[in-house]
């Protein structure tokens, strides 16, 4: 006689909790209880093995890019720069650059020869401009010339930018039929744009970034990337307890943070199943209205970015306005020496959402 399985209702041990910057979601953890995959998942599972780029953002990458933006701009200190040429500073936390490669004489360039050119300056970004967190994704013009958007943390000096992407594409034949033309290997193939209002950084990358690439039909390259510091596969995630507590659960009841329930597709009955809970939230929101474990893994989360930062270039100093606003301890870089020397102590604090950014000097 065969036996019988013995059926044992899954008890609702603890809340997993999966945060983003502007929003986290929270799923009951059960023990005792196994899921299977439902049919579209499983038909799902067909269009995951085909890795073929298709020159389109799909809704899930979309997401994916505008949460890596949002971890950039939230895990961002603020720096002061000092200007040379204007003898003034300047507030600083994020940057979008645009690289674009000079018009060929025979042909457009191929992606295979543009993410090369990529690559190299990625990768020479990384040891001589400390470049670490940063977010890029790849465009067309109206003729098919491929160009690129980066938008890091990290200040890049214009000319020094400039400079190192014309190398790269000099070296890779890139330059000749500009040379032939205009008889020098400098053409302006980099932008660096001025950034304003703090508090819109965030929605302004977001749109200019996650627009349609406008790429070539056949293009088989990879559309956007970033480092993974700001990937998805950097999660950040909690584990709330399932009792009730005033910290942990003071979001609750908070008119500020919306709410919103995650629910199935209805059935033939037209009933729907709660799977999970998303709360919504600013970047403000969280030191004001958030407290307990997701606070404290959000703050761990943005850390964890910052400390794998390399060391600061001198042509600026740091300012965490969080720990050391108070200090005035603003450093500068100049001509006639290489020391680092501290410059007049600042009185002026900026305030977010009213500070102007101005990166080209």
């Amino acid at each position: 006689m065969a036996s019988q399985k013995i059926f044992s209702t899954p008890t609702h041990i603890a809340n997993d909790v999966y945060i983003q910057p502007n929003y986290f979601i929270i799923k009951k953890q059960y023990e005792g209880v196994t899921f299977t995959r439902s049919k579209a998942q499983r038909d799902n599972e067909v269009n995951l093995k085909d890795n073929t780029a298709k020159a389109v953002l799909s809704e899930k990458a979309t997401s994916k890019l505008r949460n890596s933006i949002n971890w950039l701009v939230h895990s961002a200190k603020y720096k002061r720069v000092w200007s040379k040429r204007d003898q003034k500073a300047f507030w600083f936390k994020v940057n979008f650059i645009t690289l674009t490669v000079p018009p060929q004489a025979n042909s457009v360039v191929s992606e295979k020869a543009f993410q090369k050119a990529l690559n190299t300056f990625l990768t020479y970004s990384r040891k001589y401009f400390y470049l670490h967190n940063y977010v890029w994704k790849i465009e067309a013009h109206e003729d098919n010339r491929l160009h690129i958007h980066i938008t890091t943390d990290t200040f890049i000096h214009y000319a020094k930018l400039r400079a190192a992407w014309n190398r790269i594409l000099q070296s890779n034949g890139l330059l000749d039929s500009h040379f032939d033309k205009y008889s020098d290997y400098n053409p302006n193939s980099t932008d660096v744009h001025a950034v304003h209002k703090v508090n819109k950084i965030a929605a302004y990358m977001c749109e200019y970034m996650v627009k349609k690439p406008n790429l070539p039909e056949g293009y088989k390259g990879r559309i956007w990337s970033c480092s993974y510091s700001l990937s998805a596969k950097h999660k950040c995630y909690c584990e709330l307890p399932r009792d009730y507590n005033n910290r942990d659960y003071s979001f609750l009841n908070n008119p500020v943070i919306k709410y919103r329930a995650i629910e199935t597709k209805a059935n033939l009955m037209g009933e729907k199943m709660k799977i999970a809970a998303m709360y919504m939230l600013k970047e403000a929101d969280w030191g004001v209205h958030m407290d307990g474990l997701i606070k404290d893994a959000y703050n761990d989360h943005r850390k964890r970015i910052r400390d794998g930062t390399p060391a600061s270039p001198q042509e600026y100093r740091t300012i965490d306005f969080f720990g050391e606003r108070t200090k005035g301890n603003y450093e500068y870089i100049c001509e006639e020496k290489k020391d680092v020397e501290p410059c007049e102590t600042s009185t002026f604090t900026p305030r977010i959402g009213s500070t102007q950014l101005d990166l080209i000097f």
